[in-house]
């Protein structure tokens, strides 16, 4: 059995997922495979994720402080 995946391995695995696309990417639209107006949304939706679960890891540190 695996251990539960944290609030943490999450966004650390999104911010590694939002590095791999912002560097793969360009590569796509240079290739003609990807819009650059595609490419922008995919990048600003990783992002958002990104700042989602970083607002939740604060939280939960914030939470297991005042414990």
């Amino acid at each position: 059995m695996t251990a539960p995946i944290s609030t943490l391995d999450k966004l650390k695995c999104a911010q590694r997922e939002l590095a791999l696309r912002k560097s793969v990417y360009q590569k796509r639209v240079t290739g003609g495979l990807m819009s650059q107006a595609k490419v922008d949304h995919e990048i600003a939706a990783m992002a958002a994720i990104v700042e989602d679960y970083a607002r939740l890891v604060a939280e939960e540190t914030e939470k297991e402080r005042l414990l």
